[in-house]
């Protein structure tokens, strides 16, 4: 059985992934509740595992910058899909880019995301990442704050040119 709200924290995840469609955005095949109310999400496959990783395990200087390059379209790409559905996603990082067997990177982990004008959701009330958030958004309330266009100016300086 999923402990403190787990349960609730997925089926909120699959409410937002369930009407994002976005040849960058991991792709939610389905969700099952059990009878022991386990919940199961089923994504497509991500045969490359996410870009931090690797990133890490081959070194970011010997990564071609045409392919840095284009895990950052693909990442805008998914975003501009984004903000057009009104969604923020709030935890974008490279750890939260999945690469497919092409890699294709995509977004993932909508654990944080909700729409942009609907109120704070409870279970996301006070989780967010401190590390990646602007002063002004701590300052005040984070989730009104929050725009699709900072989401990605964070992730394309700190992915491509944190050394």
């Amino acid at each position: 059985m999923l402990k403190n709200g787990m349960a609730s924290d997925l089926l909120n995840e699959a409410k937002v992934m369930i009407d994002l469609r976005h040849p960058h955005l991991v792709a939610l095949l389905g969700v099952v509740l059990d009878d022991s109310r386990e919940v199961y999400m089923f994504t497509e496959y991500m045969a490359n595992g996410n870009l931090v990783d690797y990133l890490r395990s081959r070194g970011r200087h010997q990564v071609e910058k045409t392919q840095l390059i284009r895990f950052s379209l693909d990442v805008a790409e998914g975003m501009a899909y984004m903000e057009r559905q009104h969604v923020v996603h709030r935890d974008l990082a490279a750890r939260n880019i999945l690469l497919d067997e092409n890699f294709v990177a995509k977004i993932s982990d909508f654990g944080l995301a909700q729409l942009i004008a609907q109120p704070v959701n409870e279970s996301v009330r006070g989780k967010f990442p401190i590390k990646w958030t602007a002063p002004e958004a701590l300052r005040q309330s984070v989730s009104l704050n929050f725009k699709g266009r900072g989401q990605f100016d964070a992730f394309f300086s700190l992915t491509l040119f944190a050394k």
